[in-house]
């Protein structure tokens, strides 16, 4: 798939379509998450991120907000991860993104379990409602097992 993206990222750029160009440095930024290169994935969605505001994709600028905050949380670097987050969930919920709105949320309530912090639970809490509203009751049951599993005994 990387190979493919990074075939098709040039004639994006050749025919000036920004969007095609920034939706395939996202993917290539995803592609290179799921292998575990996050430093790669970093870069590419720092690439992609002021291209999608530039021509104002809201919905892009907030995934790939998200999608770094996701790298930051698996490089362990919680402080920025946390600011990423606070960034793209405002226009999640501006923009009327309710499962970018559920999924940051999820995401937000993994970076509290894993700096230890109270609001984990809550988070995950607040992410199975939207998943339960929006119909996705795998996630939703995913994020209340989540919930569950910081419930105090």
């Amino acid at each position: 798939a990387f190979d493919l993206y990074q075939q098709a990222l040039p004639l994006y750029q050749q025919i000036g379509d920004r969007l095609g160009e920034a939706n395939c440095r996202q993917a290539l930024g995803d592609v290179a998450r799921m292998q575990a290169r996050y430093a790669d994935a970093f870069d590419l969605y720092q690439q992609a991120l002021p291209l999608f505001q530039q021509i104002g994709a809201r919905l892009g600028e907030a995934n790939c907000r998200r999608s770094l905050g996701d790298v930051a949380r698996m490089q362990k670097r919680y402080a920025d991860a946390f600011d990423l987050y606070q960034q793209a969930l405002p226009v999640h919920k501006q923009i009327g993104d309710r499962l970018g709105e559920a999924n940051c949320l999820y995401s937000m309530g993994e970076l509290a379990v894993a700096q230890g912090a109270t609001t984990a639970r809550q988070l995950f809490l607040e992410a199975a409602a939207i998943f339960t509203a929006i119909g996705n009751q795998e996630w939703a049951k995913r994020a209340h097992d989540a919930a569950q599993a910081l419930q105090p005994e």
